[in-house]
C-alpha cells in the first residue's frame, strides 16, 4: 500500500496534471506524469517480490530456566529474479521475554542467499508463551509504499519455574518412602539378581543358569526384581485466597519451592505424583521434565479449601511419602480448626511420612502456628518466608528426628 508522502505525491501529480491543462503548460504535464510513474515502479517494487521472500525462525531451546537465556535466529532468503528492496522483519515476541520486540532491516537481500539475523530471549517468568508470527515488511527507497505480509510461524517457549540446588549431606536425608508392597516385588523381568528358581514352561531360555542346572540335575532360571524406587505425592497449594496478601510473590515461591522437591527427588529415583486444585483425578507417575511441564503453567485457583485436593490425595491409595507445599489457612479461625489444616492432616493419615513447606513464615504468625501443629502431628514441617530461598531450610526439614504425634 502507499504511504502518507506516496499518496501525497500522487495527489501532487495529479493536481499538476490538472493546472498544467488550465494553463496549457507542457512542463507541468511531464513533472506530472514522472511523479506518478514514480509511484507506481514504487508500488510494484514492494508488491511483486513480497511473495518471494520467507523467513525462518530457529529457536535455540523449546525449554527454558527460569533465568535462563536462549537466542533465536531469523533467516530470510529471497527467491525470484526481482530484485527486492529494503526489507523489514519484526519477529513478535512476548514482553517477559524480551524488553523491546526484535526489529531488523535488511537493506540488501540477495537471490537464493539467506541473511541470518539473530536475538536473545531471558527466561524472566515462568510460563508458556507463543512466539510469532514474523511480520515481514518491504519499502521503496524513497518510502512511497510500503507492503506488512505476517508470515505464519509460531513456536512454543516453555519456562520453567526457579529450581533450587538442595543439599544433601549426612545430616540432611530425604526421609526414605518405601511402599509396602516394594520390600518384595519380584517380577519376571528386571535388572538386579534375586534367587534361583525351577524352570517353568514358558520361561525364557537365555535364562537357564547351568550349573545350577547341573547341580540340581533339573532346569533352573534365574529369577530377577526390579529396581526399588520410592514414591512420593507432591501436594501444591494453588488457592489465590490462600497466598494473599503479597499473592504472586507468595504463589511464586510455593510453586519454586515444590519444583525444587520433586528435581531433588527425582535425582534420587522417586516416582512422583503431582496433585494440585485443579485436578479432578491425580495423575499417574511423572518424570522431571513433565512435573515442570505443568509447573510451568500452573495458576492460582478460586479453590476455597483444599478439602478437595486433601480427600482427591487420600483417596488415591497414598503410599511412601507426601511432600506439601501449603499456605497458611486464611480467615481469623483457630488454625486448629480450620479446615484445611483438617484436610491436610487427613490426608496425611495414608501415607508413611509426611513433610510440609508452610509459606509465609515469618510475617505471618499463622504459619508458624502451622508449622508447629503439624510437628505435633509427626510431621517435618519448616516455614518458608515469601522470596526466602528454600535451600535455607532443607537442612531443617529433613534433618533426623524423632518425631511426637498429637
Amino acid at each position: 500500500m502507499l504511504t502518507v508522502r506516496g499518496l501525497s505525491l500522487l495527489a501532487s501529480a495529479v493536481l499538476l496534471w490538472l493546472v498544467g491543462r488550465v494553463l496549457g503548460v507542457d512542463a507541468l504535464h511531464v513533472v506530472a506524469v514522472a511523479a506518478a510513474a514514480l509511484v507506481v515502479l514504487a508500488w510494484l517494487s514492494v508488491r511483486l517480490p513480497a511473495d518471494r521472500v520467507a523467513v525462518r525462525r530457529a529457536l535455540g531451546a523449546s525449554r527454558l530456566a527460569f533465568g535462563g537465556r536462549t537466542e533465536v535466529e531469523l533467516k530470510a532468503r529471497r527467491d525470484g529474479w526481482l530484485p527486492a528492496p529494503t526489507v523489514l522483519v519484526a519477529d513478535q515476541v512476548p514482553a517477559p521475554l524480551c524488553e523491546e520486540p526484535p526489529t531488523f532491516v535488511i537493506a540488501r537481500l540477495p537471490r537464493g542467499r539467506a541473511v541470518t539475523v539473530g536475538y536473545g530471549l531471558h527466561g524472566a517468568r515462568r510460563g508458556r508463551f507463543w512466539i510469532g508470527p514474523v511480520r515481514l515488511g518491504l519499502a521503496d527507497p524513497f518510502g512511497l509504499a510500503r507492503r506488512t505480509r505476517a508470515l505464519a510461524s509460531h513456536e512454543e517457549l516453555v519456562v520453567y519455574p526457579c529450581v533450587e540446588a538442595l543439599p544433601d549431606s549426612a545430616t540432611a536425608r530425604t526421609p526414605p518412602a518405601r511402599a509396602a508392597g516394594d520390600q518384595h516385588r519380584v517380577l519376571e523381568q528386571g535388572d538386579e539378581f534375586h534367587t534361583m528358581r525351577e524352570y517353568v514352561q514358558g520361561d525364557d531360555l537365555r535364562r537357564v543358569h547351568w550349573p545350577s542346572t547341573a547341580r540340581q540335575q533339573k532346569l533352573m532360571v534365574r529369577q530377577h526384581e526390579l529396581p526399588w524406587h520410592a514414591q512420593t505425592t507432591l501436594l501444591l497449594d494453588t488457592r489465590a485466597e490462600a497466598h494473599r496478601p503479597n499473592q504472586r510473590e507468595s504463589f511464586e515461591t510455593a510453586v519454586s519451592a515444590i519444583a525444587s522437591v520433586g528435581c531433588h527427588l527425582a535425582a534420587r529415583h522417586h516416582h512422583l505424583r503431582l496433585a494440585t486444585e485443579a485436578d479432578c483425578t491425580l495423575p499417574g507417575v511423572i518424570d522431571r521434565q513433565a512435573l515442570l511441564d505443568r509447573l510451568a503453567v500452573v495458576a492460582p485457583s478460586d479453590a476455597p479449601t483444599l478439602a478437595g485436593v486433601g480427600e482427591l490425595v487420600r483417596n488415591s491409595g497414598g503410599e511412601g511419602m507426601m511432600m506439601a507445599c501449603v499456605a497458611p489457612p486464611p480467615g481469623s479461625d483457630p488454625v486448629a480448626v480450620a479446615p484445611d489444616t483438617r484436610a491436610l492432616l487427613h490426608a496425611g493419615r495414608r501415607f508413611r511420612h509426611c513433610a510440609a513447606v508452610v509459606v509465609g513464615g515469618g510475617a505471618d504468625p499463622r504459619a508458624d502456628e502451622l508449622v508447629a501443629l503439624l510437628a505435633s502431628a509427626g510431621w517435618r514441617s519448616v516455614a518458608l518466608a515469601a522470596g526466602q530461598p528454600l535451600a535455607q531450610v532443607w537442612p531443617t526439614l529433613v534433618a533426623r528426628r524423632n518425631p511426637t504425634p498429637a
